[in-house]
Parts: structure tokens; C-alpha cells; sequence
């Protein structure tokens, strides 16, 4: 009895605990920080300026007419790059034919450097005024030298757009390379092992089975190395000749036979992409010699492999290298036989490269020739050959173990000179070696009086071919894609907007996506359909239907997508002269503005003033960074620009800096390099300067910008920017536009644009056009998380007391800010801070765990949502549970407010391991993660799912490392004119950009010393009063309570004793909590 009276008072004395937590309403911090975003950001000012200004709906282009001119563009530049790899094939055959003296051109890792210069196309230093070569220690002869008239013809030629490397890879082993670039190795490199030089020679896709002898006697040396080491070297090479159209499997056989243990590929072929490719070179490398030399047991598996990959509707060359050291230890008639069994099981469509080194075997050994030959008469063995031509291999007895490498990667010389191709050629996307993102290389074969010469190409960077459909802009969903229907990679996406930039792409596994896995409608799967049916008249169409558009909740791992339906028209056109298609989706909400007049204002300040800036505009050093002061800059995301894909690889300087203040300030005859309406857009938000710069030693705010859908940013202090920065797939602004209603709040360790002394919370909001819910752009601000965190503390002072914990987070469940998190910010989820509350919030069905499919890294990543709450409060204060606490949506914001009144100690379980994750239960407490996506086919390399599997992902954002090229700033001002030792509170020093604590007890300046009064701790000077008054009485209510209690139990107890003198007096038993500090 006395343990539930104690209890009670504890409930009675929590009950006033509780009382003051019913107070902290979340109204109250959204009211303040709408009046934070106009008093100091101008929101409504900004606004108010806007509706001053009529604007014009633009009537949507016709989306056949928009089609037909991307397919236009396309065709030009593929049209160019086409040309010029014809003339390299005629200066080459003219070069071979003439009678002229051959040129002695030097090897490319000898050339002086004295002529070379850095080049932004093709990211490295180059000489244009040479012709490099390189000569491989394998060519099998002397290479041609090309002529000094043939180099001309390519200097000429690289004149031409969109061009970067022409070469010329021979039959022999050797490379003309121009323009010329220092290499490092020359000797180690042959251009016949490259998947360029196999795809041109050999353009038919291959499946190639690997069987690689792995008996004990391949341990023996040879010059150091032992047969394994040198069979696997030469295996891996074959394997690195291979491209995506092929195929590749993989087998090693001793006593016993085998194929790798993991995945798909121990039961079929995989797809030889550069992502399977490192897993297969992997399993190579892992084998290990040992047992005898049973070849049935090797040619069986192999045979399985191939059935079990037959392919469909399309014709392959299928080949088997078989690489062994010794004679079979089963019988030769059984080895035949079951080659005839298995191969007439395919109609003989399968050839077989045999390969024989070591000292267990010679040129005269009779079974390898016997099953290259598939000579089954030898062994009165009787094809049925009216299944199919038997196609006869080629037995390669390599004397010299050392030649291995070269002698089996140069199968492709069996292939192709059976061959006449000589079409020209367009190779699937790879990441280029020197950081240029992807390219596609345009090749064709070189014969003369049909023998086989070598390979020509030309290669085409696919951010300036692709710009047209990556920087498409029409409206928040309307966007442009681009895929392959080439039969041997059909429906390989070569641009969306939901894979990665192809100019940032560093890997060439990352890019390997089936259209109608990004493109999931039922529909689009008849407009797939129909743009590979090779039927003349589908070729281009359109067809309307409601799709998903999907859109990135934030900018990091763990926040998420949202998933918007929208009707939308898809307008598809193949590319002539390829087999690509274009197709734009077109929303049809998606309504373009402009203003009705031309708007004009004060001068343009571009943000590179480090390089160049008007007169008037004064320097300052802004927390360590060149900048000013003195007026908003501006910056332009690329798609603001007529030619976007040139300005991201064109360095900014003086002159084109003029051309563009010049073009902004209305001087006649300058060129507009932008797209129309970003000059108005530009004026127009210079009318917001005049609120800035009336606050502008406001060291609470680190930032102040203003940008517009169509890519303009204005910010404030000024200062340089990333030019790769695309602002508007930010959180602040993507979010903003998506909720125009709303306030949102994001924190980070950074501000919005540059790096600074403290971490920061963003506040953005949209603005519209007058008169409409189209939105003209997001004005956002960044102050300092201490600010934001003084800001609720001073509206909530009980979050002072250290017997609450009070926060904020996003509704991804991301916390903006935190009191632990206030000394050392970093992005943290609520599972991992607070473990308690999520698991209660998951269990209540309030934060729901979803996924989304991660395409780059072939992840499914797991992220949390806060759903909607009915009247906005979910309120446990007066819980008996483990824990109390109060969660509010903050009205008219994407987050929540939380207070925290105690925690028992109550066991739970959570998780924190963001690259693996521990379960796929959605009620499992466990922070954001990714796991390997279960649907992926490695096989293939494709995914396996529909339109009712986890969205796709967002691909992460590219930010460009910041500018390298420091500027001065010894001498210049500090931009905040700040006397930090006048700061009154602690928490006002702390809140600053440029002043810190010392001492424990004075403010000073950033790298300032340490002098001045002692400043007061608001909290120790407020909170901390209240809060002893507070514990003062309750103390004294629970010491009354208590005495009362124990009163009116003492008198009780001894009236009991007086009836019952044996019942002795039970244990009292006090509860335990904890309160969260």
C-alpha cells in the first residue's frame, strides 16, 4: 500500500512537471521564425516587389516540334563525330598505300613536356602540336608510321566540335595517338587488348567461357613465376577485352571441375560489364593449383554454363579458351565424346580455342588440336551435322610461357577474319581514365583489299552530346532521356535525370540501367516496345498516361523520396544513323513565365569578384574568404546558359566576366550567352539588396540568398561559388518549391555555400509570381545553430531546466538541432540520439520506415518518414510508460517539435550501421541504412522490378571540391564589424559567426585574445533561477507529501498492531527513474 502511495505523490508531483511542458506549443516557434524570415530575409518584401510586375504565361511549345529538334541536335553531333572517323580511316589507308617515307613519331612517354597545356576538355595537359605513338613489347611486327601528311589531316580535324582523342590502333600491336598526352608506360599497353579495339574487330556480342587448368603441375616456375600466376595474368587479360554487349563465364578444373561459389555466375553467364568484370578477375585470382588434369569434368560445366544462358532472338558467337598445361587424365574417347554430346546439343554453334603450355605439352599434342578441330572421326565418333555446321576453333601450343598473355588475347584474330565488317561503330559509355566523365567512342575497322589493318576512332565527351537532354527545362516535372535499343544492349539508359551527370561519373559499373526500371508505368512499356520493334513507322510517336515522377526529400543518404503522379506526354525519336532514342516527358501542368517588360536595375556583380570586379565593389574578408559587403552577388547555374556543358569546362576570366556584366548592364552589341528571362530575374532580385545591406552586422546570419527555378542565385555577403552547384536539387530549395506554403528548416554542418566557423540552420521559403502559385524562385537564409537554438530556448525557457530535453528534427527524422549536437554538429538520425522515443514512435506507427532503390551502388537504402498526425500533437506526458514526452509538428514548417519530461530505465533495442543494415522488419529500431538490393540480377545486370517496387532513388548531388586557387585576404577588412567582448550573455557569444567563449566566462573574437569582462550565462541568470525556485518547490511539496503520507501509515500500522501484534511491517519498495539530461 505504501509503494502505490508513493508512487501516486510521484504521479501528483510529475502532473506540475507536466503541466509546464503543456505550455511549449509549437505555434509560438513557427510565428517567430516567419517573422525571423521578414524582418531579416524579406520574404514578404520580396514578394511584395514581385507583385508589382505582370508576367506572361508562355505558350507551350508544341512537344512534337520540341522532339523532333533535340532529335535534330543529336543527329548534327553524332552526325560530326561519324564524318570525322571516316576521314581518319581514309588518311590512314592513304598513309599505309603511299609510297611516302614513314614519319618517326615518339613514343607518348617520351615526349618533351616543354609544348604541353593544361586543357579543360580534355582534363589534362596536352600538346597539340605532336603525334604520339605507343608500341607495345607484344607487337608481333614493326607498326606503320603514319605520315607527316596524315598528322596534318588530324590537326586539321580537331578543329571540329565535340571531338577529343583521335587514334589509330594496328593489327600489330601499336597506337598513333593525337593530340598528345604524357603517359607513364608505353611498352605495357597494346591497343589489340582493348574493349574498343575487340568491339570494332569483332563487333558480334560473344559469350566466352574461361576454362582454366588448375591441376597441381601448374604450380611449376617459369622465370620466376609459377604456370598459375602466368594462366591467370593471361585470363584476366582476355577478360578486360571484353564489353557489355558480351558475355563471360568462368570455369577451373582439376580432379574436380568448378565455377565461382557466389551468385549467378556459378550457374550461367554474366554480362562482361566492368562491375562484373572485378568480381570475375576476383575469382581468378583466388584459384589455386592442385589435384589432376580431368578435362570431362571441365568441358561438362562449361557446356552447362552456355545452355543456361541461351540467348533469345539474337545470334552470338559462343567460344570456349581452354587453358590447360598437361594431357587429360581420363580417356581421350571419353573427352570427344562428351564434347560431341554437349556441342551437338547447341548445333554445333559452340567453337573452342584450345591453348597448351608448360612442359607437359607441345605443338604435336593431338587432343587439344582434336578438340579445337572437333575432329570426331579420329575418334569413329559420327556427327549429326544436319542440326548444324560443325565451326572448327584453332589450336595455340604458346613454347614460351611469357607469350601466354598475347597468345590468348588474341582470339578475337580467329573471330574476326572470318568477318567483312567495316561499318562504323558506337560504343557503349565507359568513365574516362583522366576525369572527363563519360565518353562514347566512334570507330570503324580499317581494310585494305579486305585484310584487316586495325581500328580508327574518335572520341565524343557525352555531356556536351547529351546537354540538350540534361539541361531540358520546362517546369518542376517535364525532362528529357535518352536509351539504346541496339539489340546487344537494348534499353541501356544513357541519360535520365535519375542517374548521375554523365561529366561527374568516375566508374563505369555505375551506369548500367534498363530504361524501364527508372521508367516503371505500365505504358512505357508499350512506348519500349514500340521504339524496339524496328518497325519504320514507330520509330517516333507519342503517347499520354499518368507516371511517377520522383523527387529527392534531402541532399544526404537517409532522407528519402517523395513520389508525385502526374499525367504526362511521352514523345520518343530514334536518332538517325543510331540506334538511339530520345524521348521527351512532358507534364502538362508544367507552364513557363516571363515578365511582360523588361526590368532594369543597378549593376551586375558576378561572383567571381577574386577575379574580376566593377569599381565601387570593395573587398572583405568574410570568415577567411575573399568577398564583399558591398552588394549581392550572383551566380548561374549552368542550365541558365545558352551553351551549359561550355561554361562548366571553360575556366571563368577577366574578359568573359566583362561580356557578361556587360550583356547584364545593357551595353549594345553584346552577346546574351544566357537563356531568355535570365537577365529580368537577375534585376528583379537586385531589389532586394536594400533590405540586406540595412542589417548587415547581423552576426547571427551567416548568408542570405534568393534563387530562381530558372537558375539564378543572389546572395549575400558576396562570394565565389562552385560552378558544378546546382542549387535548385537542394534541399532548401527543392523542398521549398514542393511546399510553397511552407517554412523549411535544415541544418547542416556547413551553410548552403560555402564553409563556415559555426554549423547552421537554412530557413527557406518560396516566392510566387503575382497572382498565382507558380513559383518564381526560394529566398532562404543560413543563421547559426546556436542562434536557432537560442531562439527556442527563449521562447521556451523550461527547456532550459535540465530535466527537459528539447528539440527539433525534420520529417525525415533527422535532427536540425539537438543539445548534444550544439558543441560538435553532424548529421544525425533520431534512432541514433534519442533510442527510447524512436522506438515508441515506430511502435505508434508515427515514424514509418520506407526504402528506395540505389542504382549507383546497387543498395536498397532504408529512410524514415514522420507521418501526419491528427491535430498536428502527439502527446505521452501523462504516460505511465517508460518514457514522456510531447511531439508537435511545428505549423506551416517540414518539422517537428519535441520535449522530453524523463525516461525509466526501460530496455530496447536499435540499431546504428548505415552500410549494413540488421533488418528488413519494418518495426525493427534501426537508424537509415542500405543493404545489397535483393532484385538486382548480377547476371544480366539488371533489375527485376515494376511499378510496385521501392522507388528509384535520387542520384546523390555533385558538389565540385571547393575553388583551389586561394586569394588573399592578408590586409583586407573583416566583413562582420563585430566587438564580440560587448556581447552581454554567453549564449549571444556563442550564437555569433566571428566570437567564441574563453575562459569559460568571456567572449572574444575568432583567433582573438581573451580580455574583457566576464559575461553572463542567460541561463544561469534565468533558466537557472527558475528552475532552483521550481526544484525548491517541489522538493518542499514532495518533503509535505511524504510526511503526510508517512503520518497517516504510521497511525494506521500501529492501529493494525493493536489487532494483529504478529503481522510484522512489509519492506517499503521506491521506484527508480532517470531524468534525461
Amino acid at each position: 500500500m505504501l509503494l502505490v502511495e508513493i508512487i501516486l505523490s510521484l504521479l501528483f508531483l510529475n502532473s506540475i512537471h507536466q503541466s509546464k511542458c503543456q505550455n511549449l506549443d509549437a505555434t509560438m516557434l513557427s510565428n517567430q521564425l516567419s517573422i525571423l524570415t521578414n524582418d531579416v530575409l524579406g520574404v514578404q518584401t520580396m514578394q511584395d516587389i514581385l507583385n508589382k510586375y505582370d508576367y506572361d504565361n508562355i505558350e507551350k511549345e508544341n512537344g512534337g516540334d520540341l522532339a523532333d529538334t533535340l532529335k535534330t541536335s543529336l543527329q548534327y553531333k553524332y552526325q560530326n563525330a561519324i564524318d570525322v572517323t571516316k576521314q581518319l580511316v581514309e588518311i590512314v589507308k592513304t598513309s599505309i598505300s603511299s609510297n611516302n617515307e614513314m614519319s618517326a613519331w615518339p613514343q607518348c612517354c617520351e615526349v618533351s613536356l616543354d609544348g604541353f597545356e593544361d586543357n579543360h576538355q580534355f582534363k589534362q595537359p596536352t600538346d597539340f602540336s605532336k603525334l604520339c605513338t605507343r608500341i607495345s613489347s607484344t607487337a608481333s611486327a614493326e607498326p606503320h608510321m603514319l605520315s607527316e601528311d596524315a598528322f596534318n589531316e588530324m590537326k586539321t580535324i580537331y578543329n571540329q566540335q565535340n571531338v577529343l582523342w583521335q587514334f589509330y590502333g594496328d593489327d600489330v600491336g601499336g597506337l598513333h595517338q593525337y593530340p598528345t598526352a604524357e603517359t607513364l608506360d608505353c611498352v605495357k599497353y597494346d591497343a589489340r587488348y582493348r574493349p574498343w579495339f575487340i568491339e570494332a574487330a569483332t563487333p558480334m556480342p560473344k559469350d566466352v567461357v574461361l576454362v582454366i587448368d588448375r591441376s597441381g603441375s601448374m604450380s611449376t616456375e617459369h622465370n620466376g613465376r609459377t604456370l598459375m600466376d602466368i594462366a591467370q595474368e593471361a585470363a584476366i587479360t582476355v577478360l578486360k577485352t571484353l564489353n557489355p554487349s558480351d558475355r563471360v563465364g568462368l570455369v577451373s578444373f582439376s580432379t574436380e571441375a568448378s565455377t565461382p561459389d557466389s551468385g549467378c555466375h556459378s550457374e550461367r553467364l554474366a554480362e562482361a560489364s566492368a562491375f562484373n568484370g572485378l568480381g570475375l578477375e576476383a575469382e581468378i585470382n583466388n584459384i589455386s593449383p592442385s589435384g589432376d588434369t580431368y578435362y570431362v569434368n571441365a568441358i561438362n560445366l562449361a557446356f552447362d554454363l552456355l545452355e543456361s544462358s541461351i540467348p533469345e532472338n539474337q545470334f552470338r558467337s559462343q567460344l570456349i579458351l581452354f587453358l590447360t598445361d598437361g594431357i587429360p587424365t581420363d580417356s581421350k574417347d571419353a573427352v570427344m565424346e562428351t564434347l560431341l554430346q554437349r556441342n551437338q546439343a547447341l548445333l554445333f554453334k559452340v567453337t573452342i580455342l584450345t591453348f597448351g603450355f608448360g612442359i607437359g605439352i607441345d605443338e604435336s599434342t593431338g587432343i587439344l588440336s582434336d578438340i579445337a578441330l572437333q575432329n570426331y572421326q579420329k575418334y569413329n565418333l559420327t556427327p549429326d551435322t544436319s542440326v548444324g555446321e560443325i565451326h572448327p576453333g584453332e589450336y595455340t601450343y604458346v613454347s614460351n610461357p611469357d607469350n601466354l598473355r598475347a597468345s590468348m588475347a588474341s582470339y578475337y584474330n580467329f573471330i574476326s577474319g572470318a568477318g567483312t565488317h567495316n561499318d562504323i561503330l558506337i560504343t557503349v559509355p565507359y568513365a574516362d581514365a583522366f576525369g572527363a566523365g563519360l565518353l562514347s567512342s566512334v570507330l570503324k575497322p580499317v581494310r585494305i583489299n579486305g585484310e584487316f589493318r586495325g581500328v580508327v576512332g574518335t572520341d565524343i565527351p557525352l555531356a556536351e552530346i547529351f546537354e540538350d537532354l540534361t539541361y531540358f527545362k520546362q517546369g518542376e516535372y517535364s525532362y528529357a532521356f535518352m536509351f539504346d535499343k541496339k539489340e546487344s544492349v537494348q534499353g541501356r539508359t544513357l541519360t535520365h535525370p535519375l542517374l548521375p551527370l554523365t561529366q561527374v561519373v568516375t566508374n563505369d559499373y555505375s551506369i548500367y540501367v534498363h530504361i524501364t526500371t527508372l521508367e516503371r508505368a505500365p505504358e512505357f512499356k508499350e512506348v519500349y516496345n514500340d521504339t524496339i520493334s524496328n518497325i519504320p513507322d514507330r520509330e517516333e510517336g507519342q503517347r499520354t498516361f499518368v507516371a511517377d515522377k520522383i523527387i529527392a526529400r534531402g541532399d544526404t543518404f537517409g532522407e528519402g523520396v517523395d513520389v508525385v503522379s502526374v499525367r504526362t506526354t511521352y514523345y520518343w525519336r530514334q536518332v538517325e544513323g543510331t540506334t538511339l532514342v530520345a524521348v521527351l516527358a512532358l507534364v502538362e501542368e508544367d507552364i513557363a513565365q516571363l515578365f511582360r517588360q523588361e526590368i532594369t536595375g543597378n549593376p551586375f556583380v558576378y561572383h567571381r569578384i577574386d577575379i574580376w570586379k566593377p569599381s565601387g565593389i570593395v573587398a572583405c574578408n568574410h570568415l577567411g574568404d575573399y568577398a564583399t559587403d558591398t552588394s549581392s552577388v550572383v551566380f548561374m547555374t549552368a542550365d541558365a546558359y545558352v551553351m551549359p556543358t561550355n561554361h562548366l569546362e571553360v575556366p571563368d576570366t577577366v574578359e568573359s566576366i566583362k561580356e557578361y556584366t556587360n550583356y547584364m548592364n545593357g551595353n549594345d552589341g553584346t552577346a546574351n550567352p544566357f537563356r531568355d528571362g535570365i537577365r529580368d530575374e537577375v534585376f528583379i532580385t537586385h531589389l532586394i539588396d536594400d533590405t540586406w545591406l540595412s542589417d548587415v552586422n547581423n552576426d547571427n546570419v551567416a548568408t542570405r540568398y534568393i534563387g530562381t527555378a530558372n537558375g539564378v542565385l543572389r546572395f549575400y555577403p558576396g562570394f565565389r561559388m562552385n560552378k558544378y552547384r546546382d542549387f535548385t536539387n537542394e534541399q532548401w530549395f527543392a523542398q521549398a518549391v514542393r511546399s510553397k506554403d511552407s517554412l523549411i528548416i535544415t541544418a547542416s554542418n556547413f551553410d548552403s555555400f560555402r564553409a563556415s566557423y559555426r554549423p547552421t540552420v537554412s530557413l527557406s521559403r518560396a516566392i510566387t509570381f503575382r497572382g498565382s502559385s507558380k513559383i518564381f524562385g526560394v529566398m532562404g537564409m543560413d543563421i547559426t545553430l546556436d542562434y536557432f537554438y537560442k531562439t527556442i530556448t527563449d521562447l521556451y525557457p523550461d527547456c532550459q531546466d535540465s530535466t527537459y530535453n528539447c528539440f527539433v528534427m525534420d520529417r525525415s527524422g533527422y535532427l536540425i538541432v539537438h543539445q548534444d549536437l550544439l558543441s560538435n554538429y553532424k548529421k544525425t538520425h533520431i534512432v541514433d540520439k534519442e533510442r527510447l522515443l524512436s522506438v515508441d514512435l515506430i511502435e505508434n506507427g508515427i515514424m514509418v520506415r520506407k526504402a528506395c532503390i540505389n542504382y549507383q551502388d546497387i543498395k536498397r537504402q532504408y529512410y524514415y518518414e514522420i507521418t501526419d498526425i491528427e491535430g498536428g500533437v502527439h502527446d505521452k506526458l501523462k504516460s505511465i510508460d517508460c518514457l514522456q514526452y510531447r511531439l508537435q509538428i511545428i505549423p506551416r514548417t517540414n518539422a517537428v517539435l519535441v520535449i522530453i519530461s524523463f525516461q525509466l530505465n526501460c530496455n530496447y533495442n536499435c540499431y546504428c550501421s548505415p552500410l549494413n543494415c540488421v533488418s528488413e522488419d519494418p518495426s525493427t529500431c534501426e537508424c537509415p541504412c542500405a543493404e545489397n538490393e535483393q532484385l538486382f540480377d548480377y547476371c544480366d545486370f539488371r533489375y527485376n522490378v515494376d511499378e510496385n517496387s521501392a522507388p528509384s532513388c535520387s542520384p546523390p548531388l555533385y558538389v565540385q571540391e571547393k575553388i583551389e586557387e586561394a586569394t588573399s585576404v592578408d590586409g583586407l577588412q573583416t566583413c562582420l564589424n563585430v566587438d564580440c567582448s560587448v556581447k552581454s550573455t554567453l549564449s549571444s557569444c556563442s550564437s555569433s559567426l566571428v566570437c567564441e567563449i574563453c575562459d569559460e566566462s568571456k567572449c572574444k573574437s575568432i583567433n582573438g585574445n581573451c580580455q574583457g569582462d566576464s559575461t553572463k550565462n542567460s541561463n544561469q541568470t534565468g533558466g537557472k533561477l527558475v528552475a532552483v525556485l521550481v526544484v525548491i518547490a517541489i522538493f518542499a511539496v514532495f518533503c509535505i507529501v511524504v510526511v503526510v503520507v508517512y503520518i497517516v501509515r504510521r497511525k494506521k500500522a500501529q492501529k493494525e498492531t493493536k489487532q494483529n501484534p504478529d503481522t510484522p511491517d512489509q519492506p517499503t519498495v521506491e521506484p527508480t527513474y532517470v531524468t534525461n539530461i
